[in-house]
């Protein structure tokens, strides 16, 4: 937490901030005590962190969401919407790693289409056209039509 506060814009920084969402802190150093009790409430205070750009205090409820609980129906939403927090903060390493998580855990999710179209976009990003295009074929296979489905044809030129 110290070195949070004294240097925040450093790398050191970003790994003590990745060390507590791992022990299920916040970067303010809150406990996070979810349970099957309260998952809706917390789930909750994520969203609303996240919708107002508080993406740090977000994440770690997000991550601990979608790890100790991949079986509560607001799991997926929890992955996706921790994607977008890196994608948010243009980690594309962060969001590849949690978009690949939502799409091979839960392949028939309403919220795929949005995971790949991201997908591609950071693979194009980091400058993996093989990827990018192949995460937009992907899309366009399962929703063609969808919003998403029509950005990935604009994309490859389909």
């Amino acid at each position: 937490q110290m070195l949070i506060e004294n240097y925040p814009q450093t790398s050191w920084a970003k790994f003590a901030k990745e060390r507590l969402l791992e022990r299920g802190f916040s970067p303010a150093g809150e406990q996070i005590n979810l349970n099957n009790s309260n998952l809706h409430q917390y789930m909750g205070r994520a969203l609303t962190y996240f919708n107002q750009d508080r993406l740090e205090e977000a994440k770690p409820i997000l991550l601990q969401i979608s790890e100790r609980f991949p079986d509560f129906e607001g799991a997926p939403q929890a992955l996706a919407a921790l994607a977008l927090c890196y994608y948010k903060e243009d980690d594309c390493k962060g969001t590849i790693n949690n978009y690949k998580k939502l799409v091979e855990r839960y392949p028939d999710n309403k919220l795929i289409s949005e995971a790949l179209f991201h997908l591609g976009l950071c693979y194009e990003k980091d400058g993996n056209q093989d990827l990018a295009e192949d995460a937009f074929r992907k899309l366009i296979t399962i929703d063609r039509n969808g919003a998403y489905g029509k950005q990935a044809t604009l994309k490859i030129g389909l």
